[in-house]
């Protein structure tokens, strides 16, 4: 197994940041694993997106393992994230804070929840997509994706992008645009260009080094390959004012078989949270019986933050959100939007007479006009 490599928090301006990403630390082990790069940006982005993370169907068992901090206003939160994986249905991940555990089962019927964090309830999720799954859906799905080259000292980076976004929208939220002479007053809104997330790659190989967003970036360090997949040990997470949200450093990633072998049991008192059955977001958003929207966060406003949101929602048989957890978004406005759905309440969803739980996707756009 390679060591890693330490990777100091990048606290200061973007440029500052990336500066020091430059020079990359692994370009000769990238080039002998990948691929000839595709010329056409969507090719390029549904190959990087089966490159990079851990996830896809011909991936192979592994046990992987890394510490992980939290930042926020009351303080830093340390924790570990661990996880066992054998396929999309049969995993355990387990995740330690200070003084708490949660662990988490995948099965045929969906996942399974025991135990609950104290310090960093919704790290899981976050932790999850950082390390597994860091390209999300929504830039795959998109019909058309743009690429421009971004030079950062000697060092150049392809990235992609979509103006266009992906799926319907199931609410908008607009406010006063505190920058426009004619604040308050009615007219037609348009998202900014690039108003999903923008994956930089390295320009010589698939493997993703940045993701940037208006309101935050992800820095990925300490590049190697397992399994053929390109995996960050060193991932710091960045908001729009370069304060540090959360850093990641993975401390083994192994093939299952080198680990102690895993219970994958469910426990006394398990629950689901996260069930097999998916409907789309239109459809969920006419089940919808009670939709509150969300308040335009006061920080978002003040630095002009706007771009689509968007929320998986777990609901019961009868209709009450059990959970809900953020995919992709302005880190400015996704506490807004996921405090609101999951106050949201629906109407029970059916298969041949029987209610079933189901998971939705639901997109929340925040104009400013």
């Amino acid at each position: 197994m390679r060591k890693s490599r330490f990777v100091r928090p990048f606290y200061s301006l973007p440029s500052l940041c990336f500066a020091l990403l430059i020079p990359f630390s692994l370009p000769a082990l990238a080039q002998d694993a990948s691929p000839a790069l595709p010329t056409d940006p969507k090719s390029l982005i549904l190959l990087a997106a089966k490159l990079n993370g851990l996830q896809g169907p011909d991936m192979k068992p592994w046990h992987l393992k890394a510490s992980y901090t939290a930042y926020g206003k009351n303080g830093n939160h340390h924790g570990t994230y661990e996880e066992f994986w054998v396929s999309p249905s049969r995993f355990k991940v387990v995740i330690t804070d200070s003084n708490s555990s949660q662990s988490e089962f995948g099965t045929e019927d969906g996942v399974f929840v025991a135990g609950k964090l104290s310090d960093t309830p919704d790290e899981s999720s976050v932790v999850e997509e950082a390390l597994s799954n860091p390209i999300t859906a929504d830039s795959t799905d998109a019909d058309e994706v743009d690429q421009r080259i971004e030079k950062y000292g000697a060092t150049e980076l392809r990235c992609l992008y979509s103006d266009t976004p992906v799926g319907a929208i199931a609410l908008e939220v607009t406010a006063a645009d505190p920058a426009s002479s004619e604040s308050g007053t009615a007219g037609k809104s348009k998202l900014p260009p690039k108003s999903g997330p923008e994956y930089c790659l390295d320009s010589q190989a698939p493997s993703l080094r940045v993701i940037k967003s208006e309101a935050e970036t992800v820095i990925r360090n300490g590049l190697s390959v397992f399994k053929g997949r390109y995996i960050a040990r060193d991932i710091e997470r960045h908001a729009w004012n370069n304060s540090p949200l959360l850093s990641v450093h993975i401390e083994v990633i192994e093939d299952l078989g080198a680990a102690a072998a895993p219970d994958f049991s469910l426990p006394v008192g398990a629950v689901l949270s996260k069930p097999k059955l998916r409907i789309s977001g239109r459809l969920a958003r006419e089940q919808a019986l009670n939709a509150p929207a969300p308040v335009y966060p006061p920080i978002a406003k003040a630095v002009r933050s706007t771009g689509i949101v968007t929320i998986e929602a777990a609901v019961d048989t009868a209709g009450q959100v059990m959970n809900a957890r953020v995919v992709s978004g302005p880190s400015t406005l996704c506490l807004s939007a996921l405090d609101a759905v999951k106050h949201w309440t629906f109407k029970p969803y059916s298969i041949n007479g029987q209610p079933v739980a189901f998971l939705a996707t639901i997109k929340i756009r925040f104009l400013l006009k």
